[in-house]
């Protein structure tokens, strides 16, 4: 059981999972559009994603009192952590180099994921910036987002859509939920850390007014895609982690468990891929 533990805390908190799930992500739009993109862009995302989260998470200071087992795996796993950044970081250039001609599709998220752990750098004008980090919890949102939708769309040569532009305003409001649970779940640690933080600043009636008006646009963008373009068996794979969160959504507002987020709420984001990729699985069996 102890070993268990360490690989699932190993594959979880040393970002693996995330990675993997933003691999999974992007695949899925590449599915739902039947387009072909090139494996590069996979193996791009997943190195980014490993060698941002691994840095993030490198730097992330421990806060008076704050306990978990997250920070209690990051304490005792720093030197693993600079280690996979430095492995990615290289990686991830060299996949960038191999898509230099969707340069500026990629380089732009890559800033911006810079800036949402740029205030933890304990210099100047890094701290400096901690002040301005109002709205991290809305573009972390966008930026995965961007990735795992206007990327996979761009590179494979497609042209933009109503159906594309929909899905953007569906996986949106599915991710910034997630996001802002996050935040919400860390608005102590990040008022003491002096991030500003625009849920840290909002009360438990705010928020799930914010989560109706999220799960009436959710529900609008995903609607109009089943007349576009999706059978029933798409939409219900589209909608049901959102189901799934709204279900559980109450609990994760009390609920401080590391597993709980890294595990169960980050998996949400990638379950429609996962199903999507089971479905098509199936699909083709039955075809033979």
């Amino acid at each position: 059981m102890r070993k268990l533990k360490s690989t699932v805390d190993l594959l979880v908190f040393g970002n693996f999972y995330i990675a993997g799930a933003a691999v999974v992500m992007c695949y899925y739009t590449d599915l739902t559009f039947n387009r072909f993109v090139q494996p590069d862009i996979f193996w791009f995302v997943f190195f980014s994603t490993m060698s941002s989260y691994s840095l993030h998470w490198f730097l992330t200071p421990t806060v008076s009192g704050e306990t978990g087992d997250r920070i209690r795996w990051t304490l005792r796993h720093k030197a693993l952590l600079g280690a996979l950044f430095l492995f990615s970081l290289p990686l991830t250039a060299y996949y960038f180099y191999l898509l230099k001609e969707y340069a500026f599709w990629i380089a732009l998220p890559a800033v911006v994921t810079f800036l949402y752990t740029a205030p933890k750098i304990p210099f100047a004008p890094f701290i400096w910036l901690r002040r301005f980090v109002v709205g991290k919890t809305l573009y972390l949102a966008i930026v995965w987002t961007y990735i795992t939708v206007v990327l996979p769309l761009r590179l494979s040569g497609g042209g933009w859509s109503e159906s594309a532009a929909l899905f953007f305003v569906n996986r949106f409001f599915l991710i910034l939920p997630v996001c802002m649970l996050f935040d919400y779940r860390d608005k102590t640690e990040d008022r003491k850390s002096g991030i500003k933080n625009i849920v840290a600043y909002i009360n438990d009636r705010q928020l799930e007014a914010l989560y109706v008006v999220m799960l009436i646009l959710f529900f609008t963008a995903s609607l109009r895609l089943y007349f576009l373009r999706l059978n029933i068996i798409e939409l219900f794979i589209l909608i049901l982690p959102q189901l799934i969160l709204s279900l559980i959504f109450a609990k994760s507002k009390i609920y401080k468990l590391d597993y709980w987020f890294y595990i169960l709420l980050d998996g949400t984001m990638a379950f429609s891929g996962v199903l999507c990729l089971i479905n098509r699985y199936i699909h083709h069996f039955l075809l033979k």
